[in-house]
């Protein structure tokens, strides 16, 4: 199978070709126009078992492949996503909740990810906050709200004061209180009553999800352990 990754260079692109270098299917082409010409294991000393050479992204190089992995922008992907024949995972916001794209979220959709053509991979937040309430998505539930904790490099690379060690050093804030991307993908699962307030602490990496479910009733604690028990 021949595997491309288009964004090669970014944080999440990095990231996919660590995985993928590590299992046997591998990758076979990495996309990064800032990149072209150089080898990634030059760029990464990290990744010396990737010996590619990053290429110019191109619509009929990816559609020599079997799958491509577009961890680009949004509006890259949205863009570029109608002219790519093969298997695409887009992990950009680009195609997320849309016609014709699989939302790529295993623990419920894994019958329809083996088979689509489309998948538009779930948000960091999203993901943790979906998986942390599933079970109790058809109990009694009154509420929920989701306080989630990410690291820099969940913004990407972009050279932004937000993303500045120096601003974040000692400090600690929320952000996008009413427009987060991923506030809809958490509402497609649980409605108008889930809440959702993502912040950004002086770390690398890493997501944090602390959930609080309101209940019409007090629940049984051990009902709700078994619940989940029986869900994963």
């Amino acid at each position: 199978m021949k595997i491309g990754v288009a964004g090669a260079s970014g944080f999440t692109g990095k990231r996919l070709i660590e995985i993928l270098g590590k299992h046997e299917i591998g990758v076979t082409k990495i996309f990064s126009d800032s990149l072209a010409g150089k080898k990634a294991n030059n760029e990464w000393p990290e990744l010396d078992n990737i010996g590619l050479e990053f290429e110019k992204f191109s619509v009929a190089e990816a559609n020599k492949l079997d799958l491509v992995f577009l961890a680009t922008p949004n509006e890259f992907s949205a863009a570029v996503a109608s002219k790519i024949k093969t298997k695409i995972i887009d992990l950009s916001q680009a195609h997320r909740m849309k016609d014709g794209w699989v939302y790529g979220l295993p623990e419920i959709n894994a019958g329809q990810i083996k088979d689509a053509e489309r998948i538009a991979n779930p948000g960091c937040y999203a993901t943790a906050s979906i998986l942390s309430a599933l079970p109790l998505k058809d109990s009694n539930l009154h509420s929920i709200i989701f306080d989630c904790v990410s690291g820099i490099s969940g913004a990407g690379k972009k050279n932004i004061r937000e993303n500045n060690f120096n601003y974040l050093s000692e400090n600690f804030f929320a952000y996008k209180l009413a427009d987060h991307a991923h506030n809809k993908e958490i509402k497609h699962f649980f409605g108008k009553n889930a809440f959702f307030t993502p912040h950004v602490a002086p770390l690398k990496q890493g997501l944090m999800c602390t959930t609080h479910a309101i209940f019409e009733e007090v629940p049984d604690v051990h009902s709700i352990n078994e619940l989940y028990k029986e869900f994963y």
